[in-house]
């Protein structure tokens, strides 16, 4: 589950450059740890599960940026990377130097990335769009 993880983000870190990729988590030791960045793809995993030989993350990618103009253009960048390719291979992250391929792929199914506009609060000068679906990859 960590590797499919781990390699999906890395994915998406390699993809997008120069847009920063933001591994939300608790208990990270960046400073703001907890707050969504903006101007960048922030990832958050929110859970896993299982169905018959498959287990599934699903994932939540949050975009902000200070205006509407930014947010769809870094939307358009994210949107086109995750629809050109709709598998990664999965590797093991254990030593980060040097990555090891598990010979298995994580899947996403394109007609479940949708973007949608995220209400922010009364006086907020951003703007937020989050997209949430899973990633499919066989059990370990």
């Amino acid at each position: 589950m960590l590797s499919a993880s781990d390699s999906f983000i890395e994915y998406l870190a390699s993809s997008l450059s120069p847009l920063q990729v933001f591994w939300w988590r608790k208990g990270d030791i960046e400073d703001h740890s907890g707050f969504l960045k903006q101007d960048a793809l922030n990832v958050t995993i929110l859970g896993f599960w299982e169905q018959g030989s498959e287990e599934m993350c699903l994932i939540s990618l949050d975009l902000l940026a200070q205006d509407d103009r930014l947010a769809l253009t870094n939307l358009k960048t994210v949107r086109d990377v995750l629809l050109a390719v709709q598998f990664v291979p999965e590797r093991d992250f254990t030593n980060p130097a040097s990555p090891v391929f598990t010979g298995r792929n994580i899947l996403w199914e394109a007609r479940k990335v949708r973007f949608l506009s995220v209400r922010t609060p009364s006086g907020a000068r951003y703007a937020h769009y989050n997209a949430t679906f899973p990633l499919i990859y066989t059990r370990e």
